[in-house]
């Protein structure tokens, strides 16, 4: 592959792609760009270092792929502080892309109560690439172990269990965050949660 091709990925806008190995592990760059100091306001295009960053990105062509992301940090000419640049594929201090979290927010609500997955590690690593199902447990829903929300929402979602074709999920209707999927919509599963 030539150094200067482009692909167009998703979530992944002014990224040029330097290099990609046979496990499907991406080398990505931005451009050096004119950036505004967070601290004076100056703006600056000098790069003070640069480092790499692994990101866990969704599956390409059915294999996991990660993102090698060469992150710089520029330095104002001004008042000589540091910072990182502004990227949009990840939040900041993430080893997981902003689409990876997507999919797995996805996958989670179409997917088995968080309870039932245990039984399914092996599901966990083809799907998601995850080890655990704790680790799920604390990136999908960190609210899991509070007390349950002051208002929730209740709705239902096709989902096809072995308990019947339609799931319902419960939803804290504050921070529109999932607390947790019921195997079917029965009035005795919801009064037994």
């Amino acid at each position: 592959m030539q150094r200067n091709s482009n692909i167009n990925m998703p979530g992944l806008k002014n990224v040029r792609i330097t290099k990609i190995e046979e496990q499907v592990v991406l080398h990505v760059e931005l451009p050096i760009v004119i950036h505004s100091c967070p601290y004076c306001g100056e703006k600056t295009k000098k790069v003070h270092n640069d480092r790499i960053q692994k990101i866990k990105y969704l599956k390409w062509f059915e294999r996991i792929t990660i993102l090698m992301y060469r992150k710089c940090r520029y330095e104002c000419v001004h008042c000589h502080k540091r910072f990182d640049e502004k990227y949009s594929f990840a939040n900041r201090y993430q080893r997981f892309s902003r689409k990876w979290n997507q999919m797995v927010s996805v996958r989670s609500v179409k997917g088995k109560p968080l309870r039932k997955w245990r039984n399914y590690r092996g599901l966990l690593v083809r799907l998601l690439y995850v080890d655990s199902i704790n680790w799920l447990r604390r990136r999908w829903n960190p609210s899991k172990n509070c007390h349950p929300p002051a208002i929730a929402a209740i709705d239902e979602h096709k989902g096809d269990t072995n308990e019947g074709t339609y799931q319902l999920i419960i939803v804290n209707a504050k921070t529109h965050e999932p607390t947790d999927i019921l195997p079917n919509r029965r009035k005795i599963t919801i009064k037994h949660h």
